[in-house]
């Protein structure tokens, strides 16, 4: 029973991270747009939360999550859904930042360390993606 009450949960959490993803732009004129990586893992979450509700069965005791680790898993659904919100409106830069901050405080990394991480990744990422892959990332509607 509480294995399939997760995987409603997850479901449900995937099927709005899956509707915010659609509204970024899946395809551009040199590639995919930034739509397309969140996308993915809103298709892969929504494929796991249904199969554990169609299989089902009883949880055992080592299946159930620990308090902290359920709410590092909710931590993380709600900063995938606000990367997907706040990526249009304050950019990639801005939304990286702290979505990886979120993510790094998520594991026990200090701030300082969080944030140091944090701005090296959004920056090399942006650079990969931008510069080397040629797929353009939004500035954000705040900033224009």
């Amino acid at each position: 029973m509480q294995r399939r009450i997760l995987g409603l949960a997850c479901l449900i959490a995937g099927l709005g991270y899956f509707v915010t993803a659609l509204r970024l732009p899946m395809h551009t004129l040199t590639g995919p747009g930034p739509g397309f990586f969140p996308i993915g893992v809103a298709l892969v979450l929504l494929v796991a939360a249904v199969t554990v509700v169609i299989r089902g069965e009883a949880a055992s005791p080592r299946d159930v999550l620990p308090v902290g680790a359920k709410r590092r898993v909710a931590m993380t659904l709600v900063a995938l859904v606000g990367f997907c919100f706040f990526l249009p409106r304050a950019g990639y830069l801005g939304t990286s930042l702290v979505f990886m901050t979120v993510m790094l405080q998520q594991v026990g990394t200090s701030w300082q360390a969080a944030l140091s991480i944090a701005v090296a990744s959004a920056a090399g990422s942006y650079y990969l993606f931008v510069s080397v892959l040629s797929v353009p990332l939004p500035w954000g509607a705040w900033l224009d």
